[in-house]
């Protein structure tokens, strides 16, 4: 049990990379990171994001796909600046 707890060095790389999707998702426009946020973070379905946020739940899943792929380009930026632990890019 003792291999499954996390080290100082495991954790400050969670909360970095906690930090880093919250800064991508937050520059996400509005409806998108609403729809993206209540799915992933929040856990709720298609139909019922719809249904709390009265609109088809068609653009839900158009939001959410949206969202999706903004959020990974932001990321995938992000991580290309940001040195490994050797240095290089990465």
């Amino acid at each position: 049990i003792a291999s499954l707890q996390a080290g100082p060095d495991d954790l400050l790389e969670t909360q970095e990379s906690i930090a880093l999707v919250h800064a991508a998702l937050s520059q996400l426009p509005f409806k998108q990171r609403e729809v993206v946020a209540l799915y992933e973070l929040e856990g709720m379905e298609g139909k019922d994001i719809a249904l709390f946020l009265a609109i088809p739940e068609g653009t839900v899943w158009t939001r959410l796909h949206h969202g999706r792929a903004a959020l990974s380009k932001k990321l995938r930026a992000r991580l290309q600046k940001e040195p490994q632990q050797d240095g290089e890019p990465r």
